[in-house]
């Protein structure tokens, strides 16, 4: 009997926004973007969908705003526990990414309710740890 691996992820979910262009953005420039798209990112949520979709068992703890329901989405399909994974009175993590025609990219990472977990968050989260079998 194969043993499954349980993994409890703390991790960042975010907004990807990419915009690509073919040179940087220069200071005090505007250019326009020769695509736009947007996407489902952060370092937390890629590993726990890449654990999940391995055959893992993911408790995914993070939080997102409203507009970011359909990154708790997107984990749940993947096979990830998200009970512990809150919606706050915010928005979401978000990055902006410019990608241009070499490939390179630049990226501004604002945090938004990754960033907004209280001291009896991680009590509460505690207290799930201690509860895994």
């Amino acid at each position: 009997m194969a043993n499954i691996m349980k993994i409890i992820n703390f991790g960042s979910l975010n907004i990807d926004k990419v915009c690509s262009v073919e040179e940087f953005v220069q200071p005090g420039e505007t250019i326009m973007a020769t695509g736009y798209s947007v996407n489902a990112g952060g370092k937390g949520l890629n590993q726990s969908v890449a654990a999940a979709r391995a055959g893992a068992q993911v408790l995914h703890v993070g939080a997102v705003g409203s507009d970011g329901l359909f990154l708790k989405e997107i984990l749940a399909d993947a096979g990830a526990d998200v009970s512990c994974l809150r919606v706050m009175d915010t928005e979401s993590g978000c990055a902006f990414i410019e990608v241009n025609s070499k490939g390179q990219n630049r990226i501004i990472v604002h945090g938004g309710a990754n960033q907004d977990f209280t001291d009896q968050d991680i009590a509460r989260l505690e207290e799930v740890i201690a509860h895994q079998d």
